[in-house]
């Protein structure tokens, strides 16, 4: 990921330190680069496919949405992290997110009919139906040096990838704070 992410210092938002550490954890979505479609390769998911889901958040109101692979493993495949200050601004009391799957690769497409607030945070889980970009393998060799260049990025309406700062807090978790609606997709940096 470092290479990948070499030379994209700009636009680092606020951070916060945690004690005893020397690394700063971002407080907000952290837009590393901008790069062409053909420069990240979507990792593609296998498996039978989670559903498309709608869910109602009351404003005001944090909520985590677990979307899973279906029967019969039902492995996590998204976790949607909704703190209380998304909506909190809406006027409306209650507001409808839709997440629907990319078919074929870990990716969704998130709207709201709300605008969203700061805080929202996307968590791939790819423990499972994890399947590398062929080009990755024969460039990387090795399936660790291909996880360590997963990267979540946000697809542009002309197809260039938003690049966000993405952490593993977990084997098979990559998770990174997103400014909202859109289309996110987990992808190896070429």
């Amino acid at each position: 990921m470092a290479l990948f992410l070499a030379g994209c210092a700009h636009g680092i938002s606020r951070t916060t330190s945690t004690p005893g550490s020397t690394t700063r954890a971002p407080t907000a979505p952290v837009a590393v680069r901008r790069v062409p479609h053909d420069e990240a390769e979507p990792v593609e998911v296998g498996g039978i496919a989670p559903n498309d889901t709608v869910v109602t958040i009351h404003r005001g109101e944090a909520r985590v949405v677990i979307m899973r692979h279906g029967p019969p493993d039902r492995t996590e495949f998204v976790e949607l992290t909704l703190p209380s200050t998304v909506f909190a601004k809406d006027s409306k009391d209650s507001v409808r997110v839709t997440i629907k799957t990319r078919p074929g690769m870990y990716g969704v497409d998130l709207s709201a009919d709300a605008d969203w607030g700061p805080g929202t945070e996307i968590a791939f889980k790819y423990a499972v139906h994890f399947y590398p970009p062929a080009g990755s393998l024969r460039q990387y060799r090795a399936l660790t040096e291909v996880d360590r260049r997963l990267t979540v990025a946000r697809r542009e309406e002309n197809g260039d990838l938003t690049i966000y700062h993405s952490t593993h807090p977990a084997p098979d978790v990559l998770r990174a704070l997103i400014p909202g609606d859109g289309t996110y997709v987990m992808v190896v940096g070429k």
